[in-house]
């Protein structure tokens, strides 16, 4: 008995010891992953993302007993690869939105999960953070729901001109004194004159000073400020913007973004190509100085504004079949109040990615040895991220950045359709042919191909009978009914 005595503790020892690894492994079995995509802007592998992602779970599991896995995809493909990933049984429990556009059809579908209560729960302080006004971006006034959080960032519009500020230099050519977009004319000519092989404009985008209303099939001219939706294609503003491009492409400025479409970087960097139209905002030249490692210079040609379109650019979203809500919102909620995480997310790790320049000023640089081209974690997407304003101060840059970036939003011209959404449901084939229509005249317009003359008054026909008036119509009707209430 005496041995039996010794023998059933220590076999009570090993069942509770068998017990005790058992539950451990259990517990770490059902700490929950959440899958992200998210957006990078250019199409290069980021090789020490999987070291930034390991740090980023081992500071959030003990926050939210949660750990990301976390896809980034370019540009180029980011909206049609999420649209699959949504159509598909394919685990997604965050991701960015990338176009305010698709934001009532994804929510309507039933595809986006409603966020009030989520928000209510597990990130009570993220609607202030954002701020009401901004946060109209993602929001239904009929169903009074959220449906996606802005990123903290630039709201606003600059249009404006990115340019090689070296070859300003080299050519004398006066930046200064260019306000609009006339002024340009004569900039480009004394460049073409001094360099015949520089390009002065790669117009890969359209050159915008109106509020889109979601497609741009019936906008609101920033110069009326008015709520008479028009038809873009019929102002005399349109016409003369391609007036001028018609003019530059006769004189030779242009270069043909259609034989080789890119970014602005893949222009600007060329060294062929003088400038390209851009939004600017506080900071601008310095993050395009950065991220193309050469001169970049930026001149303002309108009045700041902002639209519901611009807050809704960049908005994070929960798909309603995501298993892990809760988790995908506590982490959101770290993203925009977390200074140790956003920096992570933003800029990688400390030493390795980027360095403390001055730690009273909270700036930062590149370790001796890295830049853009050649760091393992070049995402610089503080605009789409999360918080941007909790973000290091890149060198260059005044440590008063962010509130400049939060006076440039409150400050700016609002729209007069400003938090308005327009549903286009009961035209969705009409929007389909005019936007069938606006893609085949598009590259020709915007190269300055076409004779106006002829080639301009089929394209407004081809819309019309396309029925632009009636989706005209249906948002005048639905801007109406939103300004009454």
């Amino acid at each position: 008995m005496r041995k039996l005595f010794f023998v059933l503790p220590a076999v009570l020892l090993l069942l509770t010891g068998c017990h005790a690894q058992e539950k451990e492994h259990s517990e770490a079995a059902e700490i929950p992953t959440i899958q992200i995509y998210t957006y990078k802007k250019i199409d290069i592998d980021f090789p020490d993302s999987e070291m930034v992602i390991e740090q980023i779970n081992d500071y959030i599991e003990p926050l939210i007993h949660a750990q990301i896995e976390v896809t980034f995809l370019s540009d180029s493909f980011y909206t049609s690869r999420i649209h699959q990933i949504l159509d598909s049984s394919q685990q997604l429990d965050l991701f960015l939105l990338s176009n305010g556009n698709e934001l009532r059809q994804l929510y309507q579908d039933g595809t986006l999960s409603p966020l009030n209560d989520l928000l209510a729960q597990y990130a009570p302080d993220l609607v202030s953070t954002v701020g009401e006004e901004y946060m109209q971006g993602g929001y239904d006034s009929s169903t009074q729901e959220y449906y996606a959080v802005p990123t903290c960032r630039d709201y606003s519009l600059r249009p404006g001109l990115e340019y090689r500020s070296d070859l300003a230099e080299q050519y004398h050519l006066d930046m200064e004194n260019v306000h609009t977009l006339s002024d340009l004319t004569e900039i480009f000519a004394s460049l073409k004159e001094q360099n015949p092989l520089i390009y002065p404009l790669a117009p890969n985008s359209i050159y915008t000073n109106w509020d889109m209303l979601g497609d741009g099939l019936g906008v609101l001219m920033y110069d009326r400020m008015d709520t008479k939706v028009v038809n873009l294609y019929e102002t005399e503003e349109y016409r003369q913007y391609l007036s001028l491009l018609r003019d530059w492409n006769l004189k030779g400025y242009l270069y043909d973004t259609s034989e080789n479409p890119g970014s602005n970087a893949y222009y600007l960097k060329s060294g062929s190509v003088f400038s390209c139209f851009a939004n600017g905002k506080p900071g601008f030249t310095v993050q395009e100085r950065r991220d193309l490692n050469c001169p970049i210079g930026f001149t303002a040609l309108e009045k700041d504004s902002i639209s519901t379109d611009r807050i809704a650019c960049w908005m994070w979203a929960v798909p309603y079949s995501s298993e892990y809500k809760k988790e995908a919102i506590q982490f959101l909620n770290l993203l925009y109040h977390d200074k140790n995480l956003v920096n992570l997310w933003t800029y990688g790790i400390e030493g390795v990615h980027y360095q403390i320049l001055d730690e009273e000023k909270d700036l930062i640089g590149f370790p001796e040895g890295v830049d853009f081209l050649n760091s393992g974690y070049p995402l610089f997407t503080e605009y789409a991220s999360g918080n941007q304003y909790l973000a290091h101060i890149w060198e260059g840059n005044p440590p008063s950045i962010w509130e400049e970036m939060k006076e440039f939003n409150d400050n700016a011209v609002r729209s007069r359709a400003f938090g308005f959404q327009y549903d286009d449901a009961s035209v969705k084939s009409e929007v389909i042919a005019c936007k069938a229509v606006v893609k085949k005249y598009k590259n020709g317009f915007l190269h300055g191909i076409y004779d106006l003359d002829t080639v301009l008054p089929e394209f407004i026909q081809e819309l019309k009978e396309a029925g632009i008036d009636r989706i005209i119509a249906e948002k005048q009707r639905q801007l109406d009914d939103w300004l009454a209430g």
